[in-house]
């Protein structure tokens, strides 16, 4: 039985079907309550500030997202890329969602060169709010 090859339409359609669940899933991501606060975070936050210098761009990029939550509760790591006066960094928040507020719970800067600084640590922490 010779083996053949699939048609345009069978590679396009599955392709075209990806890409419009990764387009709504991003425009969901970036539209939802824990990127919007851990966007402001990073943004706006003296610690993170100290750590990595001013920003040199007013617009932060997205890494990567690992995000669930509901009404009450929720969780999520975010890491954006910071390009500052002391160099780049992937500054990673990690969120939990209690009674409906959003908290930081964690966040490093991972400088390209050099030590990584802890910015929120999960023990001792007070909630931190934009």
């Amino acid at each position: 039985m010779p083996i053949r090859m699939p048609t345009r339409r069978q590679i396009f359609v599955p392709l075209l079907l990806l890409l419009a669940v990764t387009a709504v899933s991003y425009g969901w991501l970036f539209n939802s309550e824990p990127y919007r606060f851990a966007r402001d975070f990073v943004a706006r936050d003296e610690r993170v500030l100290q750590a990595t210098g001013t920003h040199k761009y007013s617009r932060l990029s997205l890494l990567f997202a690992r995000v669930t939550f509901g009404e009450r509760r929720g969780e999520g790591e975010l890491t954006f890329v910071v390009k500052a006066e002391r160099g780049d960094f992937d500054v990673i928040v990690g969120l939990e969602k209690h009674d409906g507020r959003w908290a930081v719970v964690r966040a490093q800067a991972v400088p390209t060169h050099g030590a990584t600084v802890d910015i929120v640590g999960k023990r001792g922490c007070e909630p931190c709010r934009p």
